[in-house]
């Protein structure tokens, strides 16, 4: 059995981070959010926020903020798969490409994969 890879319509490129207060406006869907619930057997931890944080640059590129209620956080520049910036049309399908890929992260130190949901056997 061979491994196929799913044809993606966004690509995500590590950028530096950014301060979007200088410059950069929320999207019309500013952003994702998922509570991951810390395992019952823990019971001192608490849950596992996990956020994707959408902005335009000045220049109309969409970009992405991973952050979680720990310390590490990862910037992005989202793209069309053509290269081109995520219009605005498309941003809702842009929150269901980012979805398992936010919840594939889970807050580790690693920054996410935005390839690994499109591996299918």
């Amino acid at each position: 059995m061979t491994a196929h890879r799913k044809k993606q319509k966004f690509t995500l490129n590590e950028i530096y981070a950014f301060d979007a207060r200088r410059g950069y406006k929320r999207c019309i869907l500013p952003g994702i959010e998922i509570l991951v619930p810390s395992d019952p057997t823990f019971w001192w931890l608490r849950p596992t926020r996990l956020n994707a944080d959408f902005w335009r640059s000045r220049d109309g590129a969409l970009v992405v903020r991973f952050s979680s209620n720990y310390p590490y956080v990862f910037h992005f520049e989202a793209l069309l798969a053509n290269g081109k910036p995520v219009p605005d049309k498309d941003i809702d399908d842009f929150s269901e490409y980012i979805l398992p890929v936010l919840d594939d992260w889970g807050g580790t130190d690693d920054q996410p994969d935005p390839e690994f949901y499109f591996w299918r056997a």
